[in-house]
């Protein structure tokens, strides 16, 4: 399997270090950021070379579907996997909008799974 390098974007420590370390553990190259200010940085920073942003729905500066899409400008080919642990309009408009949605809080073989599907 060629690397993937994926994004995570969570502004809870604790999501932020778990989201990282299981998928860091079954193979991937993992690029933590607690924010999307630090997300563009990062992205900007590997030139785009992103597979996969991993992000949490809500964040206090900016949300994560305007981040998104913002990259999504950027690279078209980009995947993206929204979680949260709420579900209301937001949540609801990332569904409709045909986005993948993971609910928090959410099972490893979850993640892995939703990973495993968004990027193959």
């Amino acid at each position: 399997m060629p690397e993937k390098n994926i994004l995570v974007v969570d502004d809870e420590p604790e999501v932020l270090k778990f989201t990282g370390t299981v998928l860091r553990k079954n193979g991937y190259t993992v690029f933590e950021a607690s924010n999307p200010s630090r997300a563009l940085e990062i992205f900007n920073r590997e030139k785009g070379n992103i597979h996969l942003v991993m992000s949490d729905v809500l964040m206090p500066e900016q949300n994560g579907l305007q981040m998104a899409e913002e990259l999504l400008a950027a690279n078209p080919q980009l995947k993206v996997i929204f979680s949260s642990g709420y579900v209301d309009e937001e949540s609801a408009c990332i569904k409709k909008k045909g986005y993948r949605f993971l609910q928090k809080p959410y099972q490893i073989t979850d993640l892995l799974k939703a990973v495993s599907e968004a990027i193959q």
